[in-house]
């Protein structure tokens, strides 16, 4: 996930006059598509943020049907923040990606490689961004006495991230030959993510490094940024030609959903 040399992403309400939504949801296409990262409990608000029930109606038989309607409501709540892998602060486990990155039945190695190569990237892109969501929303709940809450967080986020890390590099192992340009992303993305590690370690030991307008966290961010433009340097030029068509359309999404588009500070980067 870029940086783009900018800074972290400003939450919603830390500008002037700047109201208060809920941090962005996952995109929809999140939803039961993942089959390669175990999926982990449900236990943060859903996405998108609390569900207020409507009016209910009086009478006896209104009040029935409204609890029934909120039974079902929270129930499909319940099973589309698992689904996602909306995470407790403190359980393990890797956050879900929003799409699946299996290679082709009857693949090559080369192809299955990529195929893991691209899914630990994907699990570690989404491991930030609930991150940065967490952290940011302790924040604007609390604007004086959050430093508990993130410094937990971040803890959370870089011990996930350093595994992730770890299993990173068991892919694509053998040298050379075809799996010479899966292991130039792999290694490339790897500096990413390290530099990834170090903010979130930063943050859990001075919480106010979380702040956008913390000039501490820019060394962070430039590190950030620059191994982010190194990262899709890396795919654009590495990623073997021939791929399956869906590996290189998961490519692109990483790329165009945490590195590409002009992000500003004032947008999820």
């Amino acid at each position: 996930m870029s940086g783009s040399g900018q800074g972290p992403w400003a939450p919603p309400g830390s500008g002037d006059g700047a109201g208060e939504p809920s941090p962005p949801p996952p995109p929809p296409e999140a939803l039961g598509q993942w089959a390669s990262i175990e999926r982990s409990g449900a236990g943060a608000p859903p996405p998108g943020g609390e569900w207020s029930p409507p009016d209910r109606p009086s009478g006896g038989g209104g009040k029935v049907i409204a609890l029934a309607v909120v039974g079902v409501v929270l129930l499909l709540l319940g099973v589309g923040a698992a689904l996602v892998g909306v995470r407790s602060p403190g359980e393990s486990g890797v956050i879900p990606s929003d799409m699946a990155t299996e290679a082709p039945r009857g693949g090559s190695e080369r192809d299955r490689e990529l195929a893991a190569v691209l899914a630990t990237i994907d699990g570690a892109e989404l491991r930030m961004i609930a991150f940065q969501d967490r952290a940011f929303l302790a924040l604007r709940s609390d604007p004086e006495g959050f430093g508990d809450d993130v410094s937990g967080e971040a803890a959370d986020a870089a011990q996930d991230l350093i595994e992730l890390r770890e299993d990173l590099i068991l892919h694509a192992r053998d040298s050379g030959g075809e799996l010479e340009g899966i292991q130039v992303i792999r290694d490339t993305y790897r500096v990413h993510l390290e530099a990834w590690i170090a903010y979130a370690e930063a943050v859990r030991d001075d919480p106010v490094l979380i702040r956008p307008d913390n000039d501490q966290a820019a060394p962070y961010w430039d590190d950030i940024g620059s191994t982010a433009e190194e990262f899709v340097q890396a795919v654009e030029t590495a990623l073997p030609g021939d791929a399956p068509d869906e590996l290189k359309e998961r490519a692109e999404f990483i790329l165009d959903r945490g590195f590409r588009g002009g992000e500003d500070p004032g947008e999820l980067v």
